[in-house]
């Protein structure tokens, strides 16, 4: 990710963060679109992917909407179980 400075449009740091605010960003923006797009109840969420979105989405849809069931689809299906570790883990 690169940083300019505003008043020159020069660049001023390169960051390395491994996709990190790639991620964060894209699981805020799930997120916002569910606040507005979801209905007011929800009962349970899908989530297609097991990867790093997959997670961020689930992780910034849980602090907007109430659900008691998760389903998440992944190929291999044996990616889920990391995937179920890796969010229940503190």
């Amino acid at each position: 990710m690169l940083l300019f400075n505003t008043e020159t449009g020069f660049p001023v740091c390169l960051l390395f963060d491994n996709g990190y605010l790639t991620n964060l960003r894209t699981g805020t923006a799930g997120g916002v679109a569910a606040k507005y797009l979801a209905g007011q109840k929800i009962n349970q969420v899908s989530i297609i992917g097991s990867g790093s979105q997959g997670r961020f989405q689930l992780n910034a849809l849980s602090r907007i909407k109430s659900f008691s069931k998760v389903r998440v689809w992944e190929i291999p299906p044996e990616n889920v179980e990391q995937y179920i570790l890796k969010i229940c883990s503190p």
